[in-house]
């Protein structure tokens, strides 16, 4: 029979113990309850006491020792047990060893908790992603809104403005020759009374014998100086440069991203399509297993697991198919932008070059300029020394041409003088001999009137003769004064105008090189200035596209992170929310599962009495049967409607 009568009672098999499931916490074995994970139901050991099991266990079950004896359980159970026997330092039990109890003089040491350690908050990811999308849109502003700090040039350049020099003038001094006065040394001869020795003797005509001296010509022997004209140096201009290379920043928006797209994105996305179905069939499976061994396959349970698992299979695998377009998308974007910043970044060097070479072209054309500015003032100077040294042989040339001159006819003039003098005074002897012969004719009687007379007229001529030699001399002297003081103020004005025209032309020339100096000075400190603040704009302009892009940078990064971070909270909630649908969905199988087993064990006393009665040869019996009902809402609800007066 199935059953045994013991004093009247009927002992039937448990019936808990029919239908074993992996995870029942009723599961019976040998006999014995067991509690949650296979621990039977008796006196609770010491290492046990204050271990609380988890409220809802896993589907699986594993193996494990504890002290000594195999035992299976959950994995939720397991991981509660090995936590509470290493926080009471009795770990070692589930590793094969066993429990000694502790002797009454030495009481059990109990952990002391650390009192300082807070309790450590998981972080939320979902807050973590709304923070992270909040700093990014803040350094997003930031970037925007960003004003590099400006580079001021210090100072424009000093003009410079060079002081003229002004030669000083040379003022000659004029020589004025002493005039000699003849008639200081006029000579007067005594008279002879010559009625005395009256003597009749032939005059001499001293008109045949006057001496006329030949007069110099000074316009002759003129010096004229020679002009030197300083010539003008004409400064090369330096041609206007070439203008530098604009840079041309791209756009995002105008790049064609399908180049940088992953071209492996679709093998990618299959693949991962195909790990996600391959999942989803493990999951199919198990739960298909799960709902045979509990006898509830083709259940409406069972389509209802089998239509979230795929509803939540749809989801992750547009999700996941969506994120990775997305991240390929963004590394295209990255792609790109490096890309545009490299191009960018090329035009920034090339306009440097180029400016560079503009510069490298100025200061050759400078250099060249202040070359030929050099060569043309040594040239001019040169030039100008030659004129002068030639000026100078000249005027010396002239000089001593003109001296030589003068002297020649000085010469000159002294041998005629001193040629007429001699045929003078051999006239005179010729003609006071033939005089002397004719008085000797007439007589001894006229020779003392003749030798009176002749006194008188020797004494007579000769002091007309020493008068007219003294004015003579003194008309030569006079003469060769004023000739030499023509002469000395000639070359004292030709002097002074020579000096007073080298001072004009070294002024000149010092106040063009000062100017020229100068000029180039302040061309060159303008360029200087021109350069400062073309370098001061570079550095303004480079600081704020570096400034900008490392902001854009830092957002687009924090975006990315914040993006992530909420996909993957929205995975996790997703796993967790599909996970507790499947296990909800197997406890609630797993509850209808026993509540029949329940339900058939309640009932196997009234169905053991027809089976007793039958086995009796059916002998007619009364039978007794209890219903019982347990209300509900609704009868809860109609009795109070019963209650209320009226009804």
């Amino acid at each position: 029979m199935a059953g045994q009568a013991n004093g009247g009672q009927v002992t039937q098999p448990n019936s808990l113990n029919q239908g074993k499931y992996v995870g029942n916490p009723n599961h019976m074995n040998g006999g014995t309850m067991k509690l949650g994970g296979g621990l039977p139901q008796q006196s609770t050991p010491e290492y046990l006491k204050g271990f609380t099991p988890p409220q809802m266990n896993t589907m699986d079950s594993r193996r494990y020792t504890l002290d000594g004896q195999q035992l299976t359980g959950s994995s939720s159970y397991i991981g509660a047990l090995t936590k509470h026997l290493n926080d009471t330092g009795q770990g070692h039990l589930l590793t094969g060893g066993t429990y000694t109890p502790p002797s009454t003089t030495q009481p059990v040491p109990t952990p002391i908790a650390n009192p300082t350690t807070p309790a450590v908050q998981p972080p939320n990811i979902n807050t973590l992603a709304a923070e992270g999308i909040r700093a990014a849109g803040t350094a997003t502003g930031q970037g925007l809104g960003f004003t590099p700090q400006q580079v001021a040039v210090a100072g424009n350049s000093a003009s410079v403005t060079p002081t003229n020099v002004v030669g000083s003038d040379v003022v000659n001094a004029n020589v004025v020759g002493s005039n000699v006065n003849p008639a200081l040394n006029a000579v007067t001869g005594s008279n002879v009374d010559a009625s005395l020795n009256a003597v009749t003797g032939s005059n001499v005509d001293p008109s045949q014998y006057n001496v006329t001296g030949s007069n110099v010509d000074a316009s002759a022997n003129d010096v004229t100086g020679s002009n030197v004209a300083g010539s003008n140096i004409a400064a090369t201009q330096v041609g206007q440069q070439n203008a530098s290379p604009q840079v041309m920043a791209e756009r995002l928006a105008n790049t064609n991203m399908a180049q940088y797209m992953n071209p492996y994105t679709d093998q990618v996305i299959r693949a991962n399509e195909v790990d996600v179905l391959r999942g989803a069939n493990m999951g199919l499976d198990m739960l298909g297993a799960q709902a045979q061994a509990a006898g509830g396959f083709g259940g409406s349970r069972h389509g209802i697991a089998m239509g979230e698992i795929g509803r939540g299979m749809a989801d992750t695998l547009a999700r996941t198919s969506a994120g990775l377009r997305q991240a390929g998308y963004q590394n295209a974007q990255q792609a790109a932008g490096q890309d545009i910043a490299n191009n960018f970044q090329s035009q920034m060097a090339n306009q440097q070059g180029g400016q560079f070479d503009v510069n490298t072209n100025m200061q050759r054309q400078l250099a060249n300029q202040g070359a030929n500015l050099q060569a043309s003032q040594q040239n001019q100077q040169n030039a100008l020394q030659a004129g002068l040294a030639n000026q100078q042989n000249t005027l010396q040339a002239r000089l001593a041409n003109q001296s030589a001159g003068m002297q020649g006819q000085l010469a000159n003039q002294q041998n005629a003088l001193q040629a007429a003098g001699m045929n003078q005074s051999a006239g005179m002897q010729g003609a006071l001999a033939n005089q002397a012969d004719a008085l000797r004719s007439q007589g001894m009687n006229q020779q003392y009137g003749m030798q009176g007379q002749l006194a008188n007229q020797s004494n007579a001529l000769q002091s007309q003769g020493m008068n007219q030699q003294y004015g003579m001399q003194g008309q030569l002297a006079n003469q060769g004064n004023a000739l030499q003081a023509a002469l000395a103020n000639q070359s004292a004005g030709m002097q002074s105008g020579l000096a007073n025209q080298s001072n004009a032309l070294n002024s000149a020339l010092a106040n063009q090189n000062f100017n020229f100096q100068g000029q180039r000075a302040n061309q060159q400190a303008g360029q200087q200035d021109i350069a400062n603040r073309l370098q001061a704009a570079l550095a303004n302009q480079s600081a704020g596209l570096s400034g900008n892009s490392q902001r854009m940078g830092a957002a687009q990064q924090l975006g990315g992170l914040a993006n992530l971070g909420f996909n993957m909270g929205q995975t996790v909630n997703s796993n967790l929310a599909q996970q507790g649908a499947m296990q909800q969905a197997l406890q609630q199988v797993i509850l209808d599962n026993a509540r029949a087993k329940f339900a058939g064990y309640t009932g196997q006393p009234a169905a053991g009495i027809g089976y007793l009665s039958q086995a009796l040869g059916n002998t007619p019996t009364t039978n007794t049967q209890t219903l019982t009902k347990t209300p509900g809402l609704f009868d809860y609800l109609t009795l109070g409607a019963s209650m209320m007066p009226g009804s």
